[in-house]
């Protein structure tokens, strides 16, 4: 139990950091976009969100395994975790497709619709895979916490 909590302390930090670093890309591709001469460290906003937000879906996949291990039946965490994890499979595959289209731009490709269609189509799926992070991880530390509590009750002091 007490690495279950580890863990979604873990996956709740990152998407708070995930939060940050969306936010911080958008005004990074913005800058971008809008032609900025030196846009390096833009770039470097980026490559540090695309790392933050890959380990978010990476801890997003163990918590997930974790919270199906631990809730057997038709736990609302348990629900929320095959969300989060269905968000997590498609944030990955979004973010692969994103990362190869911010190589070909950074290499002087001109932006297209696809791309950027692209860029806030992972954006999207991004940010709803944080609200499923926090609502899932949420919901087990209430879990925990009633639990705790009922314990608590039934010992005769």
């Amino acid at each position: 139990m007490e690495k279950l909590r580890a863990w979604a302390t873990a996956a709740k930090t990152l998407a708070i950091l995930g939060s940050i670093a969306l936010f911080l890309s958008f005004l990074a591709l913005t800058d971008i976009f809008h032609g900025e001469e030196n846009a390096k460290l833009e770039w470097g906003i980026l490559k540090l969100a695309f790392f933050v937000i890959l380990f978010l879906i990476i801890t997003t996949f163990i918590l997930t395994g974790m919270l199906f291990k631990h809730f057997r039946g038709q736990d609302p965490g348990k629900i929320w975790a095959a969300i989060s994890a269905t968000l997590g499979i498609a944030g990955l595959v979004l973010l692969s497709l994103a990362a190869l289209a911010l190589t070909g731009i950074y290499h002087g490709e001109q932006w297209g619709a696809p791309e950027r269609a692209l860029l806030r189509l992972t954006f999207l799926v991004i940010f709803v895979l944080i609200v499923a992070i926090f609502t899932s991880t949420g919901l087990m530390f209430k879990h925990f916490r009633d639990r705790d509590a009922e314990k608590k009750r039934r010992t005769p002091h």
